[in-house]
């Protein structure tokens, strides 16, 4: 053991904050990731319960007798880790047999496993479906929440877990892998399972102290190679949410936009003249249409100086007195250069815009849109 350190008998198993982080970025680029036929998998899971005589609320995994829609995984080849657990855990066959200890303790079914772009896998995932549940949790020195649950006219008493998790003093567990019978919905995993895990290799996956897995703080200890092992200053995870820079995704300015047909013939301006809505986009017009609309609804309608300061930038980038203008308009942010004007959400997500329209065309789209408000009482007075 590292240092010395006694090793937890049990260790709580979680998905790795780089496995995380990389996933939630390959989304956000707009890559397909997970599992596309979920409805499917759910409906046949609760049939096959049904079909065992099983009934809600379902309280214990079970063993599958047979199973008419395995889940179908799409994944770029490039993202493989071992250890996938969003909505339903995967696992890949090495990973699987490591954590089946003894033989046959879980059970897991092949999942239809799409890899997209070069160089894929040789190997496809498994879903973890049944996993036994073993009483391990001191619930008296745990901060948990008991929810009360009525079964077959049975009253029982499930936990959900806040903060602190303390497991029994005398747990000894009869396979590797478990959950807490007492609930929570939280995979467990021996020492000895972890070690091997560990040694082997296998991506995305790691072993934290049960302890302080769920502290405000976090985990203090993790399994490593050869023991106990601090456990590593978080990574910064992907927050798709925060606030990117105003040029973040935007090329070098390039000659001037053009276009055969005008922005303003996308839309129909009837919902906007009549109903004070935004212009509904033709379908042909895509996200960028899509998008459009949204800005002028969400911008140009609720900051009554928004229309006029962005036509001035456009006429004094027009006029070359200007060579750049930025505006952070509500929810969007709209920048104006001799190529383009472009626009996109504050927070967006990378790959979904900015979007670039011709000078000419957003000029007149944002002064058609100007006219219907004028028709009509402005919401802030």
């Amino acid at each position: 053991m590292s240092d010395g350190v006694h090793a937890p008998r049990v260790w709580v198993v979680q998905v790795t904050d780089e496995t995380f982080n990389a996933e939630r970025i390959l989304t956000s680029d707009g890559q397909t990731i997970g599992i596309t036929n979920e409805d499917d998998v759910h409906l046949a899971h609760v049939r096959e319960r049904q079909r065992q005589g099983d009934t809600p609320p379902y309280l214990d995994d079970v063993r599958l007798e047979g199973f008419s829609a395995p889940p179908r995984y799409v994944s770029p080849a490039s993202f493989a880790p071992d250890y996938v657990a969003r909505l339903r855990t995967l696992l890949s066959p090495k990973l699987f047999k490591l954590l089946d200890q003894p033989s046959g303790s879980l059970q897991a079914i092949p999942t239809d496993t799409v890899w997209q772009g070069e160089n894929p896998p040789d190997w496809s995932y498994l879903w973890l479906c049944y996993v036994p549940r073993v009483p391990a949790v001191d619930v008296e020195r745990s901060d948990v929440e008991l929810v009360p649950v009525e079964k077959g006219g049975e009253r029982l008493q499930q936990i959900r877990f806040k903060d602190a998790l303390r497991l029994q003093d005398d747990l000894d567990p009869p396979c590797g892998v478990f959950q807490a019978a007492e609930g929570g919905y939280i995979l467990l995993a021996t020492d000895a399972v972890a070690e091997a895990v560990v040694r082997s290799g296998c991506t995305g996956i790691e072993f934290v102290d049960a302890e302080t897995a769920f502290d405000a703080e976090g985990p203090t200890m993790r399994r490593g190679p050869d023991g106990p092992e601090p456990y590593p200053e978080l990574v910064d995870v992907f927050d798709p949410d925060a606030p990117r820079p105003w040029d973040a995704d935007l090329p070098p300015v390039g000659p001037p936009m053009t276009w055969e047909k005008s922005p303003v013939d996308w839309f129909d301006w009837e919902p906007a003249d009549t109903e004070l809505e935004a212009p509904t986009p033709s379908p042909e017009s895509g996200k960028p249409g899509e998008a459009l609309a949204r800005f002028l609804q969400e911008a140009i309608y609720f900051d009554e100086t928004a229309a006029a300061d962005v036509l001035a930038a456009i006429k004094d980038v027009r006029a070359g007195r200007s060579e750049l203008w930025v505006g952070e308009l509500p929810i969007w942010v709209v920048v104006v250069r001799p190529d383009a004007v472009w626009i996109r959400l504050e927070d967006g997500y990378p790959g979904d815009g900015p979007y670039p329209f011709p000078l000419d065309g957003m000029a007149a789209v944002i002064k058609r849109w100007a006219e219907s408000i004028e028709r009509a009482p402005h919401p802030l007075g």
